[in-house]
């Protein structure tokens, strides 16, 4: 146990080490959404029908993500006022991924991939989103391949669009893909 907690440790401490600068990107900002969400003004409008979102997304070459959020949360803001104001994190996002934000308590009427018409609070519960922020990955057929759900510290949160990006959910899970990224050669024989 002491091990496996100490080998955790190594790999946080080794993602910060390769950590692109945090530093305060021109594109982000304190903007909000109509209903009082903390944005990105990089974000992609919703279509309103997820379907349509994918097509677009897989029309650049990227992968649908999805962030969930609500008003009043604390961790959201906080994603945003860091997460998303380090510019490496940001291009990143950017190059692989296209990004529709959904309001967890939102009134709008959405279609999901199936067709069927809701809320995006009911959107929230079909997609079994409880709190948030919470961040759905989806691949090219609508698939969800990975999930984030709650706040990810930013190398965690960067690492975890990397595994999605480099498609790492096909060969392993989440840890011991980042350990073999990040920490490669580095980690000491024994477990």
């Amino acid at each position: 146990m002491m091990t496996a907690c100490f080998q955790f440790i190594c790999l946080i401490v080794s993602l910060l080490m390769f950590a692109p600068a945090a530093h305060a990107s021109e594109q982000s900002g304190e903007f909000l959404t109509p209903d009082g969400l903390h944005t990105e003004p990089w974000f992609n409008k919703t279509t309103g029908d997820l379907s349509r979102d994918l097509k677009a997304a897989t029309a650049e070459g990227k992968k649908l993500v999805i962030f969930w959020e609500q008003l009043g949360c604390t961790y959201c803001e906080k994603m945003h006022e860091i997460n998303l104001k380090a510019e490496g994190t940001v291009h990143f996002i950017r190059k692989n991924f296209y990004v529709v934000q959904l309001n967890m308590r939102g009134k709008r009427q959405m279609t999901d991939f199936d067709g069927a018409t809701m809320s995006e609070a009911k959107l929230a519960h079909a997609h079994r989103v409880g709190g948030t922020p919470t961040i759905e990955f989806r691949d090219n057929q609508a698939d969800e391949v990975f999930r984030m759900p709650g706040y990810a510290e930013p190398m965690i949160f960067l690492g975890v669009f990397d595994y999605v990006a480099n498609s790492g959910y096909d060969d392993s899970p989440l840890v011991p893909w980042l350990k073999a990224k990040y920490l490669g050669n580095q980690q000491s024989g024994g477990s």
